[in-house]
Parts: C-alpha cells; structure tokens; sequence
C-alpha cells in the first residue's frame, strides 16, 4: 500500500509517505498549525464584535461554534467575494447565555490552515508539507535507496485525510482541487476522507496492538536506559 496520509490535529499537522506500507520517515513533514490556531483566532474575531472568550469554558463554545458552523471553501477568494455581496447562507450560534451570534459560518478561520501568515504565524500550511513530502520521497527513495522507482504518482492517487481537524467540511473537496493544480497533467488524484478519520489515529494503534508481532516492536526500559530516545527509530519505524 502506497500513499499520503495528511492528519490535521489540534495543534500540528503531519504529512507522512507511505511506501509498500512503511512510512518514508526521511520524508515526512510537520507544521504546527492545526484546530487550535482555528479555534483561537474565531475566539479572537468574536471578542472584536463584542462577544467576551477569555475562560476555558469560553474556548470550548468557541470550538463547538468551529465544528457546528465553519466551512472550507473550493475558492477561497470567490467565496469571501460571494460573502461580502451576500447575506445568503448566513447562519446563527445560541451561546451559553442565549445571545445569538450571527454570521458565524465562516471560511476566513479555517483558511490559516492553508495559509498560516493570515493569523500571525510563519509556519508552512498543509498543502506545503504535503507536496514537500512528495517530492522528499522521490529524492530519498531514487538517491539513497539507489532504486529508479517514482513514488509520487501513486501518493497522489491515495491521499488520506485524518485527524479531527479533517472533519470541517468542504476539505476534501478543498484538497483534491488544490492538489489537481499542482499535480502534473495525466495524474488520477483522490483524496480519501473516511467518516471515522477523527479517531484514524486511535483506530490504527488498536489495529497496531492486536497484530502478532507487536510485542517485537515495544520499547523496554532496558532498550530505553541502552539507547535513548532514538530506540523509537530503531524499533517502531
């Protein structure tokens, strides 16, 4: 099994190559952009409007405002357009006290996963360590590996997108758009967003502890105290 898993968490998201079914690790690629980002700067835009989010309660309805409302749109420029021309499509959020926010579907929060300098921050957005990894893969498998195989058109025909900050809707089709743009002409993109893939992380160490050789790949204190962090290198990956 050959392809691109992209999981977007609360506070990093990862780009990982898989290759033959292990993980191309020279390759993979981090940012730390995720939900959290998305969730504090609506937090942010709602204390403008006069809306007060300081507590850890206050977070929390902020999230729940991010999961219920927000979107991520094909276009992002002929959506704010559409937005700013437009009151169709608006939608209402009943807060805790039972003040009623408006306009609260918003595509402009989720865009700075996509493009992190909108919120501050100097980080690579996901497109950028995906097709990083892309490209990382065919140079480490091709230069150290001394083999003449192209991995990059099957990543690009297996994406897979976990992680619960996968769940905004419109992603998928966001993902698949964006990455047909960059892809070379001839390439069959998909893009797999399975409805569980909230919990892919956790369902995947379920499936990784039930297998018969996973005793092989736990880490003793003996192996620790011998080799340090880097025995996650030499026994899990």
């Amino acid at each position: 099994m050959t392809g691109m898993v992209v999981d977007c968490g609360y506070g990093v998201t990862h780009a990982v190559p898989i290759s033959d079914g292990c993980a191309v690790r020279q390759a993979i690629q981090s940012t730390d952009i995720g939900g959290k980002d998305v969730t504090e700067h609506l937090m942010k835009i709602l204390s403008e409007r006069g809306y007060s989010f300081k507590t850890a309660h206050d977070k929390a309805v902020a999230r729940d405002i991010k999961e219920k409302l927000t979107y991520v749109a094909v276009n992002f420029d002929e959506e704010m357009q559409r937005a700013a021309e437009s009151t169709q499509g608006e939608k209402s959020y009943t807060m805790p006290d039972d003040k009623v926010v408006t306009n609260t579907m918003s595509v402009s929060d989720v865009q700075s996963l996509f493009c992190p300098s909108l919120i501050g921050k100097e980080s690579r957005g996901i497109y950028e360590i995906m097709f990083d990894a892309m490209m990382k893969s065919d140079v480490y498998i091709r230069k150290d590996l001394k083999s003449d195989v192209y991995i990059r058109k099957d990543l690009y025909g297996n994406i897979v997108l976990s992680g619960g900050c996968t769940m905004i809707p419109g992603i998928e089709d966001r993902m698949h758009k964006k990455t047909i743009d960059y892809a070379a002409p001839g390439y069959n993109i998909r893009v797999v967003a399975m409805p569980e893939r909230k919990h892919a992380a956790w369902i995947g160490g379920s499936i990784l502890a039930s297998l018969s050789n996973f005793q092989d790949k736990c880490i003793t204190k003996q192996d620790y105290d011998e080799y340090g962090p880097s025995i996650v290198h030499k026994k899990c990956l």
